[in-house]
């Protein structure tokens, strides 16, 4: 990316944490300082902001997966009979 100003503003800090934990990540930290390589990398000493932006969910219950299964198999059922016609 190229060199920004004055840093990241909290928008920006914000939707990159998003798009990486959407990505799947456990946790992220943001650095803005010179070019890293694997050598210098010491993720003790980055910056850590205190409060976390996206709280972690817990894993869903199996009355969501029972409903998410029935709808997937109602949306099938209908693609199925609408493509046969």
């Amino acid at each position: 990316m190229e060199k920004t100003e004055g840093g990241l503003t909290m928008i920006e800090k914000r939707a990159f944490k998003e798009l990486a934990i959407g990505a799947g990540a456990i946790a992220v930290k943001i650095y803005t300082g010179s070019a890293l390589s694997l050598e210098k990398i010491n993720f003790d000493e980055l910056e850590d902001d205190d409060k976390p932006t996206i709280q972690s969910s817990s894993p869903p219950s199996k009355l969501t997966s029972y409903g998410v299964f029935v709808f997937y198999l109602v949306m099938l059922t209908l693609a199925v009979w609408y493509l046969g016609k």
